[in-house]
């Protein structure tokens, strides 16, 4: 309402506006069991990363120069998969505010984010049999235990990490 009169009759949706909006749409899928505790904090991070980027700006003020500017810059400190990963974050809620009527134009539009994953090096069986054998002291024989656990059933490691008693049979 503030913004409404300060502005004359016109009011500002920034990117700070966007952000409570949308992440407060996305706990309420927490809240339905869609999604993750995990899964809003990235969205969370990766908002805020981009509001740190341009500034707390009106999201009409975005082009797709910001957009390319902040693809840049993640990259410079995250892997390609890592950038790829925040920019699908940030591109949803751009979608959200395009559905919402918040903006007409989407300046995420143009961008193609590279969803390829990077391949993976396997282990081979000497390989994990040099880890198995290798002597380690304290909490190291632990973590190596874990891993190896990973390695014969191929769990990942968020789901071992919530691997419960209940869950063997």
């Amino acid at each position: 309402l503030k913004d409404y009169f300060v502005n004359g009759g016109t009011t500002t949706y920034t990117l700070q506006t966007l952000y409570n909006e949308y992440i407060r749409h996305y706990k309420s899928k927490e809240l339905a069991g869609e999604v993750t505790a995990c899964a809003v904090r990235k969205y969370e991070l990766a908002l805020q990363k981009f509001i740190e980027y341009v500034g707390n700006v009106e999201i009409n003020s975005i082009t797709p120069v910001h957009i390319e500017g902040f693809k840049y810059e993640l990259l410079k400190e995250f892997a390609r998969t890592t950038a790829s990963h925040t920019l699908v974050k940030v591109k949803s809620a751009f979608i959200y505010a395009v559905n919402k009527g918040l903006i007409r134009i989407n300046p995420f539009a143009q961008l193609k984010i590279d969803r390829s994953a990077e391949e993976v090096v396997k282990l081979d069986d000497i390989e994990v049999e040099m880890i198995k054998r290798k002597h380690l002291i304290g909490r190291l024989d632990r973590v190596r235990d874990l891993f190896l656990f990973q390695c014969y059933t191929g769990l990942s490691y968020a789901d071992m990490a919530n691997l419960v008693y209940g869950d063997i049979q």
